[in-house]
């Protein structure tokens, strides 16, 4: 696991600091740890700041890729940024204007924070949108917004990904926070402007096939089999079918006793999969299924009715058998009767 850290947060800076390394040796299924590293923040601050004490920036996390990995796709996390899927939905509504794609609309939903004691005028803007990612509602967000003392508002943005994007694609946005510096005492957009950047956040999203998982869960004796397929409500091509990130992760969870047991099934090239669990205890058990997701397909789930094992067992193959033979005998018999 790598921590970096990023400042200023200005929009678009692609580079980080490293802060710290933890390894994690064994993590058994279903389980967590929680980590940390020891970090103190050296950021030089301006005498010149208006009071301006806190300092925003942004601390990522990444787990690195291993021999053998389920899926790498969501091997990072970033605050103040927000990773979204975009799946397929037909036409992205918005609020301003009417955009025709095959993505839904990604609601980007934040909170803007006004860090002085006085009221203050904050500026926002949106910027380095990535070509093909159509915002929806700027008016109701860019620009001056009067704020408060200590105010805290909650903003949101809504962006649609163009027809002409493929599948697979990372787009991305940044919104930008500023307040006209007090010293200047300029607020009428006249002469040298001071408008000092304060905060920040970036946005990523992946357009992806919408990822569907279908699941059925049969019994027999002591025995629980779990069948279904990984598919796409949105038609993806059998060539763009995930040959790596192809792992299930199957849930069973005894609902009497609250036991789990879980199991990684790999799909075939079609998305079929299956798995019986066996030796099971009698009671009533839940099955669940999970996908990660993959570079084109997005993350899925899925659950089946609850089953019963234990109680009465009819062998279907015997009693078709057993009946297959007493219509013999009776045939039998009738003849003899003649």
């Amino acid at each position: 696991m790598n921590f970096r850290f990023r400042y200023p947060i200005a929009a678009g800076n692609p580079f980080w600091t490293d802060v710290g390394t933890y390894t994690i040796s064994s993590l058994a299924p279903g389980t967590f740890q929680e980590i940390y590293v020891l970090w103190t923040p050296e950021i030089d601050v301006d005498p010149d700041t208006s009071g301006l004490v806190e300092i925003s920036g942004c601390v990522r996390v990444e787990i690195e890729e291993y021999i053998g990995e389920v899926s790498t796709a969501n091997n990072q996390a970033q605050e103040n940024i927000h990773y979204v899927e975009v799946v397929g939905g037909g036409r992205g509504p918005g609020a301003v204007a009417q955009v025709t794609s095959p993505f839904l609309p990604v609601t980007m939903v934040f909170n803007i924070g006004n860090p002085f004691e006085e009221a203050t005028r904050i500026y926002l803007n949106l910027v380095d949108i990535s070509a093909g990612w159509t915002p929806l509602n700027l008016s109701l967000v860019v620009g001056f917004h009067d704020f408060s003392s200590l105010e805290v508002r909650q903003f949101s943005i809504e962006m649609v990904p163009d027809s002409g994007i493929d599948y697979g694609t990372e787009l991305g946005a940044s919104i930008m926070m500023g307040f006209v510096s007090e010293e200047d005492g300029i607020g009428d957009f006249v002469g040298d402007l001071h408008l000092e950047p304060y905060s920040g956040l970036t946005y990523w999203a992946r357009t992806m096939y919408n990822g569907t998982i279908s699941m059925t869960s049969t019994v027999y004796a002591d025995t629980i089999t779990v069948s279904g397929r990984l598919s796409s409500t949105d038609g993806l091509p059998a060539n763009l079918f995930p040959t790596d990130d192809r792992y299930i992760l199957l849930e069973l969870t005894n609902d009497g006793t609250e036991n789990v047991t879980y199991h990684l099934v790999t799909t075939d090239s079609t998305g079929a999969f299956s798995y019986s669990f066996a030796n099971l205890e009698d009671g009533t058990y839940s099955t669940s299924a999970y996908y990660a997701g993959s570079d084109v397909l997005s993350s899925a789930f899925a659950a089946s009715p609850p089953v019963t094992v234990g109680g009465f067992v009819i062998n279907f193959e015997l009693l078709e058998i057993g009946g297959l033979v007493l219509l013999l005998i009776i045939g039998v018999i009738i003849i003899r009767r003649r």
